[in-house]
C-alpha cells in the first residue's frame, strides 16, 4: 500500500471518527433537552391547571411565575375540537398557529386540562428554537468538516504536484547536461570516421545512433522547460514516429497506421509528441512479448484529433487503469515506470490533450486513446 492510499485511509477514518461522535453527541444532547422540555411543559400544564380551578383564597402566584417562566417553548391550549384557544411563545399569524397545531394532533398525545363539568382543554407544544437548532448542527459541523479536508487536500495536492514539478525539472535538465557532452563528442568522433572511412557501411550507422542519442537529450532538455507549440502536421508526425518504431523492432510487430493523407495541422512540440507515441508503442511491443500487431488509427474532427493506439497483448485490468500513467508503476522486472508517466505529462500538461485507456481485454489487447486539439 502506497504512502498516499495510507493518508487517504487515515483521513476517512479520523473523519469517519469525529462525523460518529458528533452525531452521537448531538443526538444525546437532543434526547436530554427534549426530556427537559417534555418536564416543562407538564409542569406548565399542570400549572394551568392549578390556576383555573383555584378558588379565591388559593394563592397563585408561584403557578403564575411557573406559566411566565417559559419563555422559549410553544405551547398551544384547544378545545376539543382542535380550535386554537390560546397560544404562547408563537409570534405567528393565527393561520399558521393553527396549521402548526393540526400537524402536532397527528403527532403527539396532547396533555388533558379538565374544565368544570365535562369540558376539556388540550395542551400541545412544538420544539423550542433552540432544539430545532441544534437538529441542524450536526449537518453544518459536516460541512465545515468536509470544507477542511477539501482545503487540505487541495494544499496537499499542490505541494505534492509542486514538488514532482520540480524533481521532473532537475531529473530531465540533468539528463540533458549529462548526455550533451558526451553525444557532441560521439559526433565529431563520426564525422572524423566518416572523413577517413568514406566507404564504410557501418560508420553510418553509428551516425544515426549518435543523432538518436541526440535527439533523446533534445527531448529530455525541452521537457524539463515549457516547450514551444508549433503548427504542425499530425499525420506526418505519426508517420515519422512509426517509422522509427518499424526500424527498431522485430519483423514479427506489424505496425497499421490509418490516417488521411491530407495534412492536419495542430499546434505540437514534435520531439515531445514523437517521444509518447514511442513511449505508447513500445509499451504495446512488450505487452505483446515482442509478436503482434500495432495499429494507430488517426480520427479528425473539428476541433480536435482523434488517435487510438491499439495491441494484440495481454490486456490491462480494468482496476489498473489509472494507475498505469502513475510514476514508478511498472509489471517489467526492470522497468522504471516512467514511460507513460511521461506520455501523459507530454500529452496533457504540455499540449492540453488528454490521454486514457479507451478499452482493454484479457489476451486480447488494448486501447489508449489520445485527444489532442
Amino acid at each position: 500500500m502506497t504512502r498516499p492510499q495510507v493518508l487517504r485511509i487515515t483521513l476517512f477514518c479520523l473523519t469517519a471518527a469525529v462525523i460518529t461522535i458528533t452525531a452521537v453527541f448531538f443526538h444525546v444532547l437532543m434526547q436530554r433537552m427534549k426530556h427537559d422540555e417534555q418536564q416543562k411543559i407538564e409542569l406548565w400544564a399542570e400549572a394551568t391547571t392549578q390556576i383555573i380551578h383555584a378558588d379565591r383564597q388559593t394563592d397563585i402566584d408561584f403557578f403564575s411565575q411557573v406559566i411566565e417562566s417559559n419563555t422559549t417553548i410553544p405551547v398551544y391550549i384547544t378545545d376539543t375540537m382542535g380550535s386554537v384557544i390560546m397560544s404562547r411563545n408563537d409570534d405567528r399569524s393565527e393561520q399558521r398557529i393553527q396549521k402548526t397545531v393540526n400537524e402536532l394532533r397527528t403527532e403527539q398525545e396532547p396533555i388533558v386540562v379538565p374544565l368544570y363539568g365535562n369540558q376539556k382543554q388540550y395542551i400541545y407544544h412544538s420544539e423550542s428554537k433552540l432544539l430545532t437548532a441544534l437538529r441542524f448542527a450536526p449537518l453544518l459541523q459536516l460541512l465545515f468538516i468536509a470544507a477542511i479536508l477539501a482545503l487540505a487536500i487541495t494544499a496537499y495536492t499542490s505541494i505534492k504536484n509542486a514538488e514532482q514539478q520540480q524533481m521532473w525539472l532537475g531529473l530531465t535538465k540533468e539528463t540533458a547536461h549529462q548526455l550533451g557532452t558526451p553525444v557532441s563528442s560521439l559526433n565529431a568522433w563520426v564525422t572524423l570516421l566518416m572523413e577517413k572511412y568514406p566507404d564504410d557501411e557501418i560508420i553510418p550507422e553509428i551516425e544515426k545512433d549518435t543523432q538518436r542519442l541526440q535527439t533523446i537529450s533534445q527531448r529530455f532538455s525541452k521537457i524539463g522547460s515549457t516547450p514551444e507549440l508549433k503548427p504542425t502536421d499530425i499525420n506526418a508526425t505519426l508517420k515519422e514516429a512509426v517509422t522509427y518504431m518499424q526500424q527498431r523492432t522485430s519483423q514479427q510487430v506489424v505496425f497499421k497506421l490509418n490516417c488521411v493523407d491530407q495534412p492536419k495541422i495542430v499546434m505540437l512540440n514534435a520531439f515531445l509528441f514523437n517521444w509518447a507515441i514511442e513511449n505508447l508503442c513500445k509499451n504495446a511491443v512488450d505487452a505483446m512479448d515482442g509478436k503482434g500487431t500495432i495499429s494507430i488509427d488517426a480520427t479528425h474532427e473539428t476541433k480536435r484529433v482523434i488517435i487510438d493506439i491499439t495491441d494484440t497483448g495481454k490486456g490491462i485490468d480494468s482496476s489498473d487503469f489509472k494507475n498505469v500513467f502513475r510514476p514508478g508503476y511498472t509489471t517489467k522486472q526492470r522497468g522504471w515506470g516512467l514511460g507513460l508517466s511521461l506520455t501523459k505529462r507530454i500529452i496533457e500538461d504540455y499540449h492540453n490533450g488528454r490521454i486514457y485507456i479507451l478499452k482493454s481485454e484479457h489476451d486480447k489487447g488494448t486501447t489508449f486513446r489520445i485527444e489532442i486539439g
